[in-house]
C-alpha cells in the first residue's frame, strides 16, 4: 500500500477545501470557527500524511474520537428527526480509524523513523 498515504492526503485535502467553503457558506449548522479550525487541521494533515511523524498516531486517535462523537451524534440525530442518513458522516467515521490503523502499522512497523511514504505496513 505505497501510495494509500498519499490518497489520505488527498482525502485530507478535499476535508480542508469541505471547511474552507463551510467559511463563507452555511454548511450543516456549523459555525464559521469550527470550519476555520478543521480547515487548519485538514492542512496540517496533509502534510502530517505524507511525512507521518511519530507523535501522529496519538493526534489522529484523538481526532478519530473526537470525529466519532461528532459525526456519530449528528447521524443519529439527523436520522430519528429527518429519516435520512448522512453519508458524507459515515464515511468519515469509516475512513478516519482506517487511516488511524494504517499509520500505526506504519510506525509500530518503521519504528520512531517514520520514513515517508517507504511502508508497505499497512495490511
Amino acid at each position: 500500500m505505497r501510495y494509500f498515504f498519499y490518497f489520505a492526503a488527498a482525502l485530507s485535502a478535499c476535508t480542508a477545501i469541505y471547511h474552507a467553503a463551510g467559511i463563507f457558506y452555511h454548511v450543516y449548522g456549523s459555525p464559521v470557527w469550527r470550519h476555520a479550525v478543521f480547515c487548519c487541521l485538514a492542512i496540517a494533515s496533509i502534510w502530517a500524511m505524507i511525512k507521518r511523524p511519530p507523535w501522529l498516531v496519538y493526534t489522529l486517535l484523538l481526532l478519530t474520537l473526537q470525529q466519532w462523537y461528532s459525526h456519530g451524534t449528528y447521524l443519529i440525530k439527523k436520522y430519528s428527526t429527518e429519516h435520512s442518513i448522512h453519508w458524507l458522516s459515515i464515511l468519515v467515521i469509516i475512513v478516519m480509524p482506517v487511516v488511524t490503523y494504517a499509520v500505526w502499522k506504519d510506525k509500530k512497523k518503521t519504528g520512531k523513523k517514520n520514513t515517508p511514504l517507504q511502508s508497505e505496513a499497512f495490511l
